[in-house]
């Protein structure tokens, strides 16, 4: 057969009007030179990555694009429908035949304290669900969890279910009144709330471990205060029983916020999702292999949280594997899942679009890429292909992909169907592929003492 793969392009948080403006790097010893020049000297940062982002997701190998959230910042919900305008026209090029399907999660940025203390926690989320439709994008999730199914290449087919872990974003109707007090347009024209005690200094020179940057003003201050991640009893239900009768063994999930406790420390009285133990509880129950996508965090780490079929034994039984994308400035990510002969996904591949030290984005080799073999019963793994061409390899040790070839040249199969082959016998851990983030030209086999 044929490579079954879903390849999904994965956008961190946008923030417009916040984007940084950062250009590349020069050395500029003259602060009175043309500034003409220096601009043509020099290029912004944000605009090579969205020029990369406009190149990977119309190439026609793209199948889906999840958006992780915050389209905005602070509330500034009039921004919500100009970013989505932007991503859906670099993402969604008319003259692309195979433009990739592209859905999304609200973050907590995208919600207004006022449209949520006047409307609840439902209506703060029409400004995306508006945007989402006038672009054609499909539905976000806001009470329910929401199915979607994306169609890969080879009729590989992928079901992804989006949460929304904002819906407790800004709900100051729910607060106490001293708090919601605070909120208060006469609260809110105050100076920034002294920290220790002491007024803002400004002025002052920084200490040892301080950057010395100016306080925040009170909303801002108030406003990181107000993210309360959860995953409502509704959309925990839906999902839950979408789960129990999803007949896949791995599950795709996306959601703006992460479900570990981040590197950084984070001061507030919301730091982490608020029921994040208790989702990682049931989805460690499934039985299945988890991929859940999240921004939030503005950093890009991958994690793993596995749970043994049984006590004393080394055997997984289920493993979720958490991606977190950069914010949109930083790069992106592509995910990609390699299905079986029963649409299955055996294999999961991240690689991780990030500009070079000249702002600039290369092409897939340049990237780092890693492979995440899904927990599946070897069986499944060792088809009859799959165990003729292991009894080619076995013998040989180590080989080249061209040697490879020729080693299997008797059963007349194509060399994209050797691929996929190779592949269940890694992930099946009868082959090691060294250089397996490389084009297959560079692939060396190497058969080990199991199949």
């Amino acid at each position: 057969m044929r490579t079954k793969i879903t390849r999904v392009l994965q956008i961190g948080d946008v923030h417009l009007p916040d984007w940084p403006d950062k250009r590349t790097d020069i050395d500029l010893k003259d602060k009175e030179f043309s500034t003409d020049i220096i601009g043509e000297l020099t290029e912004d940062r944000l605009s090579l990555v969205l020029r990369a982002i406009n190149k990977i997701s119309n190439s026609g190998a793209i199948d889906a694009v999840a958006l992780m959230g915050d389209y905005t910042s602070k509330g500034q919900v009039e921004k919500i429908r100009p970013a989505v305008e932007i991503l859906s026209t670099i993402l969604q090029d008319a003259a692309n035949q195979n433009q990739p399907k592209v859905f999304g999660v609200p973050g907590n940025h995208d919600v207004s304290r006022t449209v949520a203390a006047e409307k609840g926690p439902v209506v703060k989320f029409d400004s995306v669900r508006d945007a989402f439709k006038e672009f054609s994008l499909l539905d976000p999730p806001v009470e329910d969890c929401l199915k979607h199914e994306i169609d890969g290449s080879n009729e590989a087919k992928l079901d992804v279910y989006l949460l929304n872990t904002s819906i407790g974003s800004m709900s100051i109707h729910l607060l106490p009144e001293p708090l919601t007090h605070e909120f208060s347009e006469e609260k809110l024209s105050e100076k920034a709330i002294a920290l220790v005690g002491q007024e803002p200094t400004p002025e002052a020179k920084p200490e040892f471990g301080n950057s010395g940057r100016k306080e925040p003003n009170r909303l801002t201050q108030l406003y990181n205060q107000l993210d309360t991640p959860y995953v409502s009893s509704t959309s925990l239900d839906t999902l839950l029983t979408h789960l129990d009768t999803c007949e896949r063994d791995c599950v795709f999930i996306c959601a703006h916020h992460n479900i570990l406790p981040q590197r950084v420390p984070r001061i507030s009285p919301y730091s982490e999702m608020l029921n994040a133990g208790l989702l990682r509880s049931h989805l460690l129950r499934t039985g299945k292999n988890i991929v859940y996508l999240h921004g939030h965090i503005h950093e890009d780490p991958v994690e793993r949280i596995v749970r043994n079929s049984a006590h004393g034994t080394d055997q997984l039984d289920t493993q979720i594997i958490c991606i977190s994308a950069p914010p949109i400035w930083e790069g992106f990510n592509e995910i990609a899942f390699f299905h079986n002969e029963d649409n299955d996904v055996f294999l999961v591949r991240l690689t991780e679009y990030r500009p070079d030290t000249n702002g600039r984005i290369g092409n897939f080799t340049d990237q780092r890429t890693s492979f995440f073999p899904l927990v599946v019963d070897n069986s499944v793994l060792m088809t009859k292909n799959a165990r003729q061409i292991w009894d080619r390899l076995r013998d040989s040790k180590r080989l080249n992909w061209r040697e490879a070839v020729e080693t299997c040249s008797d059963l007349h199969l194509e060399e994209d169907e050797l691929e996929h082959l190779f592949l269940l016998l890694f992930c099946a851990k009868a082959v090691e592929i060294v250089n397996l983030g490389k084009p297959r030209n560079k692939w060396r086999i190497i058969s080990l003492e199991r199949a």
